[in-house]
């Protein structure tokens, strides 16, 4: 069963993350804290280039065209969190401060949502190997 709260929807700027020198430890993000803290990867992810080395990678001569056969039914999921409760998914994407979410089965785009400014054809500078490991959960 979900528990309802009221759901922090900040923006980084909004939450005081990295502001100013020597943030103060709380709103301070690192490589260690700000991939898997909410809401720390909220300011992570949208400024990796500071927290990791990146290199930026080619676009391929020709893009892949991926259908979108949008499956609604993952909206109704419902995600096990850590504590043993669970939250729907709308409620999991929120509490994580997840800025985008793209699902792709058998090459097609299944799911998709981008929150807190975020867009399609937005820069994301991802460690690869982070994306390796997430593909292999």
């Amino acid at each position: 069963m979900s528990i309802k709260a009221p759901f922090d929807t900040s923006s980084h700027s909004e939450l005081k993350l990295m502001l100013g020198f020597r943030s103060p430890p709380k709103k301070r993000v690192t490589r260690l804290n700000g991939l898997l803290e909410p809401p720390l990867n909220r300011w992570a992810y949208q400024n990796m280039r500071k927290i990791g080395p990146t290199a930026p990678i080619a676009p391929a001569p020709k893009g892949v065209d991926l259908v979108q056969d949008i499956d609604p039914s993952i909206e109704r999921l419902w995600v096990n969190r850590q504590d043993g409760s669970s939250a729907d998914f709308e409620t999991f994407l929120r509490e994580t401060f997840t800025d985008s979410f793209v699902v792709v089965k058998g090459g097609k785009v299944v799911y998709e949502t981008y929150r807190n400014g975020m867009a399609v054809h937005a820069n994301f500078a991802v460690p690869v190997r982070y994306w390796l490991a997430l593909l292999y959960l």
